[in-house]
């Protein structure tokens, strides 16, 4: 089953709260008060999305985090992918481009990389703005994979054919 890691579904929390906070700047005790969310936890992803660019951080009395970037530029794929790392449903090819062992004898080499490709597409057009609205529809999701398809195909067609 696909599932997302507990860090990637408390760092989507963590942003929406940021994002709602009417305080400029917040510590990690207000983030972790006001989510429920684990000390250590709120830290540890705090650390991250700051290392990443996501947020940034302000030592000192008048210190704390706050958002570097519009939660309506940052995809869904790329909050992912901080925590999750690339999203992949196998490993026909691995994150250096090796191959997988058994590629030469399967009979649906490529077959899941379609798949794949579809999940990254839609993940990486839709943003946090988005997750977090609650009005979002069946319809966005229904558009992004319309306005992909045919690119999904011809980065498919292109791989097998090489």
């Amino acid at each position: 089953m696909l599932k997302l890691n507990k860090m990637s579904d408390y760092a989507a929390v963590v942003i929406n709260f940021m994002d709602k906070s009417k305080y400029n700047r917040l510590s990690t005790e207000q983030v972790s008060q006001s989510t429920g969310l684990p000390n250590p936890t709120v830290s540890k992803i705090l650390h991250k999305l700051t290392s990443e660019g996501i947020i940034s951080s302000l030592r000192g009395r008048s210190g704390g985090y706050m958002l570097n970037r519009d939660i309506s530029d940052i995809s869904i794929l790329e909050l992912l992918e901080i925590f999750e790392g690339p999203i992949v449903l196998t490993d026909c090819l691995d994150e250096n481009g090796e191959e997988c062992v058994f590629l030469s004898n399967c009979s649906i080499a490529g077959k899941w990389e379609v798949v794949s490709s579809a999940i990254r597409v839609i993940l990486e057009k839709l943003t946090l703005k988005e997750l977090f609205d609650p009005k979002i529809s069946k319809e966005l999701i229904y558009n992004n994979i319309n306005d992909k398809k045919t690119k999904i195909y011809k980065i498919s067609e292109k791989r097998n054919n090489l």
